[in-house]
């Protein structure tokens, strides 16, 4: 068949049928149907890095115009945060850069984000700050430095590699 069931989910047999289905939704659609699964995914109890990953793709798919509300997008820096966290762990600093600059992006359009969020600005930004650094991309990583240094509440920053 076009679908087969295998323990507790259903799965396309082939990629190729995938990529046929998902044709079909149409373009102006395919982000609230990649938010609605990255939020249900989010919104599972436990998740295991597979669904980490995936879920933290479907909503960075979903895009920032697609998600307004505020706390949505606090969830969702968040859970980028984490998937960048897991591929920093893994040496996977692509991916993590990646998970970073997304997450930046849903927290930055945040109106005092700093003053709401301060864990997460803090370490959204100290943690792109030394990907970059990896990367070599030393500008970069300073440029995160300035913009967010005035923030920091007497704590004291450093970028470690």
């Amino acid at each position: 068949g076009l679908i087969e069931r295998s323990v507790a989910m259903f799965q396309f047999s082939h990629d190729l049928i995938q990529q046929a289905a998902y044709e079909l939704i149409p373009v102006v659609e395919q982000p609230w149907y990649h938010k609605m699964l990255g939020g249900v995914l989010v919104a599972q109890s436990r998740l295991d890095d597979t669904i980490l990953f995936v879920a933290a793709d479907q909503v960075n798919r979903a895009g920032i115009q697609t998600i307004t509300d505020s706390k949505e997008r606090i969830l969702f820096a968040g859970l980028n945060l984490k998937a960048a966290s897991k591929s920093m762990e893994q040496s996977e600093y692509d991916s993590a850069l990646t998970y970073l600059n997304s997450g930046l992006l849903f927290l930055t359009c945040i109106p005092d984000h700093w003053g709401r969020e301060y864990e997460l600005s803090l370490n959204l930004f100290h943690k792109s700050a030394q990907v970059q650094y990896i990367h070599g991309n030393i500008d970069e990583s300073m440029k995160v430095c300035p913009s967010s240094r005035p923030k920091f509440d007497n704590r004291t920053f450093a970028i470690t590699v």
